[in-house]
């Protein structure tokens, strides 16, 4: 009979150091913080996984509860304890503004980890947010399809990006003016190798027109005047 509690109480005993030892491969993450951004911006979020005790764990990171016309990446995306990650998280132009709980997850093996921040998406100043974004329609000079887009000037805020006018490759910076019902916008003349291509146009109400001139000074070369209706 001794001879069975013995036993029984040593079994006991080295259960409860194994037990004992495994949760003692622990981390925490450090760095975690509410997040402000504009529409339209890109914001980063570095991280510190640490590891507090046991064997270094390997820890794999995500979030949940993003808003729609956001994304998040991390860099890296899980690691051996302790290292560092940084969360980019981009925020596009067509975002709702508002403020949204984010959760970040953080697992190692059957540990997991859960921390919350807000993500609080605001609109920027000037009138440039409004024009942002993908645009159909047609070139009324020969009908075709044209699809085109506008992102936000990352230095000026009276200044947006168009890409994909017709015949022309590349980028176009173009300025703005904000009027009470209608934004004008003017894109001064801009090369792009042998093409060269100037602008002017209107948004209002959700649609777009532009006229604008492209001249190719290559090959045969040619220049075409035109308007794009486009639609947001």
């Amino acid at each position: 009979m001794k001879h069975l509690l013995l036993f029984g109480f040593l079994l006991f005993f080295f259960s409860c150091k194994k037990n004992e030892t495994g949760t003692q491969n622990t981390f925490k993450i450090n760095g975690i913080q509410d997040v402000t951004a504009f529409r339209g911006e890109t914001k980063m979020i570095a991280l510190l996984v640490e590891h507090t005790g046991g064997t270094q764990p390997t820890v794999s990171l995500s979030l949940e509860g993003l808003p729609a016309k956001v994304t998040a990446s991390f860099e890296p995306a899980s690691g051996t304890a302790s290292f560092t990650s940084i969360i980019k998280i981009i925020v596009s132009a067509e975002c709702a503004e508002g403020t949204y709980p984010v959760k970040l997850l953080a697992k190692a093996g059957a540990q997991a980890k859960e921390y919350t921040f807000n993500l609080k998406v605001q609109r920027p100043e000037g009138c440039a947010i409004d024009l942002a974004g993908s645009y159909s329609g047609i070139d009324t000079c020969d009908n075709n399809p044209v699809t085109t887009a506008i992102s936000l000037d990352p230095l000026f805020s009276d200044k947006v990006v168009i890409s994909q006018l017709p015949y022309y490759t590349g980028a176009v910076s173009a300025s703005i003016v904000c009027l009470p019902d209608e934004i004008m916008i003017l894109c001064d003349r801009q090369n792009n190798g042998p093409s060269s291509v100037h602008a002017t146009g209107s948004f209002k109400n959700g649609q777009l027109i532009m006229d604008y001139t492209v001249s190719v000074s290559s090959g045969p070369g040619f220049s075409q005047s035109c308007r794009i209706l486009l639609q947001k």
